[in-house]
Formats: C-alpha cells, sequence, structure tokens
C-alpha cells in the first residue's frame, strides 16, 4: 500500500515538471520579422574645363609671322611698339591683322545641372573698348599741318581741309568671331565691331543646362581674329581718319574737331575717339540647384 503512495507521488512529480517545462518553453518561443539594406554612391563628376590659347594684340607683326604682317598687292608693312622689348606695350596699326587670334572652349560633361555665363568687359569692368572716332567733322591731318602757341599750350592747327566721319562713327579695326562644333563652322560675327562681338558672345550665357550635356558638342571652341586693313583702293577719307587716329594717339589734346556752328576746330573730348583696344572675356560654368 506503502508502495502504490509513492508511486502515485512519483507520477505527480513527473506530471507537474512537464506542465512545467511547458510554460517555461512557451515564455521564450516568439514571432521574428527581419529586414535590412545596403546602399553606395559616388561623387557626382564634373570635370568642366574652360580653357584659352593664342592672343589678340602684340608688341610688333612684321614679315616674318605670316599670322600677324600686314600684306598688301605691293609690300609687307613692320610695326613695332617702341617698348616692344620690355614687352609691355601692344600696338595696332593700318595694315596689321592677326589671323590666328585667340581661341577658347568649353568642354566637360558634367553629372549636375549647370548655368554658363559669358560676360565681356575691358579692364575696368566696362564694356569692351574699341578704337573709334565718333560721328563729326574733323581736320585733315595728312597734308601737313601748322603748330601755332595759345599760353603754354601747343595745339594743332585744323587747317582747311576736313574729313566727316558718318553715323555710326569709324572704327578701323574689323573683328571675325568664329564658332566650331565637330565639322560645323559658323561666323557669329564677321568684320564687325567690338560691341557685335560682346553680343554674340554674352548670348551664349545659359541658365540652365541638362545633367549629362556634353558642354563640347554643345558649344565647341570659338575663335576671335581681327584685321586694320588698308582699302582695297585709294580711300582718301580713309587716310585721313587713320592719321587722326595716330595723331591722337600721340597727342590727345590737337584742336581737331570743327565746330559747325563757328567753324572752328577744337579739341575732342573723351567720347569723340578712343586709341586704344581693351577686351575682358570672362567664362564660368556653375553647377545650379
Amino acid at each position: 500500500m506503502k508502495k502504490n503512495r509513492m508511486m502515485r507521488l512519483a507520477s505527480s512529480l513527473l506530471v507537474l515538471t512537464l506542465l512545467t517545462t511547458c510554460v517555461i518553453s512557451g515564455t521564450f518561443a516568439k514571432y521574428t520579422t527581419q529586414a535590412g539594406g545596403s546602399d553606395t554612391a559616388r561623387v557626382a563628376k564634373w570635370g568642366v574645363e574652360v580653357s584659352s590659347t593664342g592672343m589678340l594684340f602684340a608688341e610688333e607683326y612684321d614679315e616674318k609671322s605670316a599670322d600677324n604682317s600686314a600684306h598688301t598687292e605691293k609690300n609687307t608693312i613692320t610695326v613695332q611698339s617702341i617698348n616692344a622689348t620690355t614687352g609691355k606695350d601692344s600696338v595696332v596699326a593700318p595694315g596689321t591683322q592677326n589671323t590666328t587670334g585667340l581661341t577658347f572652349s568649353i568642354t566637360g560633361k558634367p553629372e549636375v545641372a549647370v548655368k554658363l555665363a559669358v560676360v565681356v568687359t575691358d579692364s575696368d569692368t566696362d564694356s569692351a573698348k574699341d578704337i573709334f572716332l565718333a560721328q563729326g567733322t574733323y581736320a585733315d591731318l595728312t597734308t601737313g599741318t601748322s603748330r601755332e602757341v595759345q599760353g603754354a599750350e601747343v595745339t594743332e592747327d585744323g587747317g582747311e581741309d576736313t574729313v566727316t566721319v558718318g553715323n555710326g562713327g569709324y572704327h578701323p579695326i574689323k573683328y571675325t568671331l568664329t564658332q566650331t562644333k565637330g565639322q560645323t563652322f559658323n561666323i557669329l560675327v564677321n568684320g564687325g565691331t567690338l560691341a557685335e562681338v560682346e553680343n554674340a558672345l554674352e548670348q551664349l550665357s545659359k541658365e540652365s543646362i541638362a545633367p549629362n550635356t556634353d558642354l563640347s558638342e554643345q558649344f565647341g571652341s570659338f575663335t576671335l581674329t581681327w584685321a586694320w586693313n588698308f582699302p582695297e583702293k585709294e580711300n582718301a577719307d580713309t587716310d585721313k581718319m587713320d592719321t587722326l587716329l595716330g595723331k591722337l594717339a600721340t597727342d590727345s589734346s590737337i584742336k581737331a574737331k570743327k565746330d559747325n556752328s563757328t567753324g572752328n576746330f577744337t579739341a575732342l573730348a573723351d567720347t569723340d575717339f578712343s586709341t586704344t583696344t581693351d577686351i575682358k572675356i570672362e567664362i564660368s560654368v556653375t553647377q545650379i540647384d
């Protein structure tokens, strides 16, 4: 009898142990959901380059340079700045030219949207400066002039002969701007003024260019050249205007502008002429938002 009670007690402990094991096992079981992700990136390519080669003006132009010498039917003109040895003064004169000029290009295939800005100024951030004579009547200084002293000032006597510069003024240097894209060749300015060159270049500016645009294919390269030609045939007015510019380069105070109301000759105002030329081309490519 006692043995049976012991057996029943042992069986009860076994059942209790099994129940406890089930409870513990249920406590540590749980739902599990797992997720993850990974990614890589690199910096977007830029690779934009704006480059320029060549020059517009020089200290001398001689017969040894086919690109920078002046050619006529009879001879070749040699021009040299008085400061050529120091390399400080570039000059221009009737009969000079530069047929290779200044070439600049925009290349690259940026992976970002960009804007292109082309700004043309002179060294003082004004508009490009051209050599010119403004509209008006001027003394003819090609036939020799007399000198007269008025106080301490030495002035040029205008004489009787004159030359008239018409509407738009006289711009002796003719500029040519070309664009090359692959096998395509375009003339943007053909024998024009610096104002025309400035306008053509600044029209290249764009506010938005899409990512992955090949800038070389879109814009190509540009070349700016110039010539101050002798007239194809004898032209007395051109000679008079060129000579006056040469005189003004020597002495800007000469009395060479005719006042049509009085018939007297007076000194030219700063707005009547320029004996210097100055152009500065700035090209920038910038990422946009």
